[in-house]
Formats: structure tokens, C-alpha cells, sequence
């Protein structure tokens, strides 16, 4: 049918660096949603991260991060250790920073979390320095 086609044309994916996605050939408020799966724990520059999402978004556009948020985060060169080894529970930050940073100095107007769960890390993201720790599972949603 044709009006099933029509999204096809519309639709785009783009890879690159989430703290450059100019260099990805996103342009500025070319995309309606964005979606990011936990890889935003991992980002060098979360800040910077989260204002490339909202140059990219169109107005009233939706930043979608499903991810790990911690209730206490642990101190920023901890973090950043974890993040350089994959660790996205050691390098959680909560959702009170995370909202902050989208809110405050990202560009996006609204911040709230949906579909919130506890989760424990296990395996290979089980670090002693992670045991009693508490940590929750959420979808963030940032409106541009």
C-alpha cells in the first residue's frame, strides 16, 4: 500500500560518535525521536552527548534512553573508569544528575522517567565496589 511506504522515507539511521553526530551527517533538527539504549552511561562527555540529541531533534522532539541510573552515584573518576571498562552500573549516574544536565545545560525543556525498575548488576558488570549499591532500570524522556 502506498501510504505504508511513506514512513520509509522519512526514516534514517545514523552512526557515529554520540558526542559528534555532526560528523555522522546529522543536521540540525533533522530527526523527530532519537532512542539510545544504556550507551549514554558509557559517554565520554554526557553533556555534550545530550546537546548533540537536542540539536538534533526537531521542536518538540523526543530523546528516548533506556539505561541504568543509580541512586547514588559513585565519585566521577570511579565513573569514568567504569565507563572506559563497559561498566555502565559503575558508571551510572542518578536520574535527579541526569534530568539536571538534559534540563539544565543540554537544551531540552522536560526530563522524566518511565517504566522504572530496580536491577542488580551481575556477571561481568559485578564489581566489588558495586555490591550494595542500589540501581534502577528506566526509560528517560527528554523533550527537546
Amino acid at each position: 500500500r502506498a501510504e505504508g511506504a511513506a514512513w520509509a522515507e522519512r526514516l534514517a539511521f545514523a552512526r557515529g560518535c554520540f558526542e559528534d553526530l555532526r560528523a555522522a551527517g546529522v543536521e540540525d533538527a533533522s530527526f523527530d525521536v532519537v532512542i539510545v539504549n544504556s550507551v549514554l552511561n558509557l559517554a565520554w562527555d554526557l553533556e555534550g552527548a545530550l546537546r548533540e540529541a537536542a540539536r538534533a531533534l526537531a521542536p518538540d522532539g523526543f530523546l528516548y534512553h533506556a539505561g541504568v541510573f543509580a541512586d547514588e552515584p559513585l565519585p566521577t573518576a570511579v565513573m569514568q573508569a567504569f565507563a572506559c571498562a563497559g561498566n555502565v552500573f559503575g558508571a551510572a549516574r542518578s536520574q535527579a544528575e541526569f534530568a539536571r544536565i538534559a534540563v539544565d545545560r543540554a537544551g531540552f525543556s522536560s526530563c522524566s522517567f518511565e517504566r522504572e525498575r530496580p536491577v542488580e548488576p551481575d556477571g561481568s558488570d559485578a564489581a566489588e565496589e558495586l555490591r550494595g549499591r542500589s540501581f534502577t532500570a528506566a526509560i528517560a524522556r527528554a523533550r527537546r
